[in-house]
């Protein structure tokens, strides 16, 4: 079980973050899970064509499955997990978020 990479982004306060997955698009039969932070709190899920929203409405899921995050502050920095499963298998990415002192 190889550990996935973690990409660093920097955000700006108030400003919009995306995090790529590289999918050009997502199976319909796909179910994609964002989660943040060390206990993996759900914040958004995609499921069957259908993305459903769990925390705010902040967090917005592109086609692609990519999270974007928009008004940022700092308190939205941290760890983002993306797992995805299909029928090719899952895969999971991992991002981190941090800003500027």
């Amino acid at each position: 079980h190889s550990f996935p990479s973690i990409r660093t982004l920097v955000g700006k306060v108030g400003g919009d973050v995306r995090l790529h997955i590289g999918a050009t698009e997502v199976d319909r039969d796909a179910h994609i899970v964002w989660s943040y932070g060390p206990k993996y709190k759900v914040i958004i899920s995609y499921d069957d064509g259908t993305s459903e929203t769990k925390l705010s409405e902040k967090f917005q899921l592109d086609a692609n499955g990519s999270l974007t995050i928009r008004s940022l502050t700092a308190n939205d920095s941290g760890l983002y997990n993306c797992e995805i499963f299909s029928k090719n298998g899952s895969s999971q990415k991992t991002f981190t978020l941090t800003f500027p002192l």
